[in-house]
Parts: structure tokens; sequence; C-alpha cells
């Protein structure tokens, strides 16, 4: 009767630890997805901090501004264009962190800079020929003038330009 009466407290036992470690985990897991997440407010507020960029300026749009699940967290995205150029990020909406950001000045934005370096008004430039390389993040550019003609590189997130 003794043997009994401990195999079945061993077994309660067991199966006490068992129930335990089930709903510990399912109480840990719904607690990981309610985690507090940050708002869409403040995730634009991170990303435009990060550019330094004013919001409140004219030459500012907000194109984007979504919370996805990627690879398991919760992430802002977040796209806006200021002056001329894209912004990208990722934000992790419950650490704050930004994951990635990417920045692409617009094609007007290579012109500018590729006249500037060669010394040509826009009036005196003509034919025109841009290609973005996405392998190499840098835009091939190429453009005449009445006596020459102009071949560069603009580096498509600092546009810096180069020959």
């Amino acid at each position: 009767m003794k043997k009994s009466r401990k195999v079945a407290v061993k077994q309660f036992l067991f199966l006490g630890l068992l129930l335990s470690l089930v709903l510990g985990c399912s109480i840990t897991s719904s607690a990981a997805s309610k985690q507090k997440r940050i708002s869409r407010k403040t995730a634009i507020s991170i990303a435009t901090k990060n550019a330094k960029v004013r919001t409140s300026s004219s030459k500012y749009r907000l194109e984007n501004a979504e919370l996805e699940r990627k690879r398991g967290r919760w992430v802002w995205d977040i796209e806006f264009k200021y002056n001329g150029t894209k912004y990208e990020y990722d934000i992790n909406a419950v650490t704050k962190k930004i994951i990635s950001k990417e920045k692409e000045i617009s094609e007007s934005r290579v012109k500018t800079l590729a006249l500037k370096r060669a010394k040509v008004s826009r009036k005196n430039s003509r034919s025109w020929d841009i290609d973005l390389n996405d392998r190499r993040n840098y835009y091939s550019v190429k453009f005449s003038t009445k006596s020459y003609r102009y071949s560069m590189r603009v580096h498509s997130s600092t546009g810096k330009v180069s020959n």
C-alpha cells in the first residue's frame, strides 16, 4: 500500500510540474506578445531626428508609416522625403532602436550636384542620361553643353560627386 501511495504522490507531483511548465510558457508567450509598442508618432519622431529633418518644414513629406511583423518582431516601416531626398527607416516597435535606414537622393538633386561640379548652368546643359546603379549605390551621370561632354558619378545617399 505504501508503494502505490508513493507512486501516486510522484505522479501527482510530476503532473503538477508539467502543468506549471505548460501554463508558465503560455503566460510568458502571451506576455511577450502584449509588450508595449511605441506609437506611430514616436516612430516618426525617432526617424526624423536621426535624419536631422524638421517635420514642420514645407520640404518634408511623410510617405508611409506602417507597423509590420518582420522576423518575429514588431517593426515600424517609416518612409519620408525631405528636400528631394528619400529616407527609409525600420524601427523596432518595442525597443525603439533603428534596425535599418536608407537614404537616396532624387534625380533632380543629382542634376544640381553634377552641374555644380561642372560649373555649368542648367539652361546651358542638354541631353541628360542618368542611371542608378543599385548594386554600387551611385548614379552614373552624362550630359553635354554646346562644347563639352561630361561624365561623372554621384553617390546615391551622400551626394558625393566623382569623375
